[in-house]
């Protein structure tokens, strides 16, 4: 997104399409303030973890601090498959 909509990109040549129009769906970074995103922050006051620690269900809560999307190619090894994780007591 970066190399889109920041006019100081500068890591890689960029062509700027004056005429493109960045919409995220969620809002990026601070530095793009100044975009709108299609859906606005929610900040619930009870949370998933709230409502399920205290019955006991073990949780695990994995994050991308970077905020970069990772594309799989055919070199990268595979990453585990959670397509029948279960949440236990």
């Amino acid at each position: 997104m970066k190399s889109f909509v920041d006019e100081e990109f500068s890591i890689f040549p960029v062509t700027h399409f004056g005429c493109l129009r960045f919409v995220p769906p969620v809002k990026y970074h601070e530095r793009f303030s100044r975009i709108n995103p299609i859906i606005e922050s929610v900040r619930p006051s009870i949370t998933p973890g709230k409502v399920l620690s205290p019955e006991d269900f073990k949780q695990l809560l994995t994050t991308d601090t970077r905020k970069e999307f990772r594309v799989p190619s055919s070199s990268m090894e595979e990453g585990p498959d959670f397509s029948n994780a279960r949440l236990q007591r």
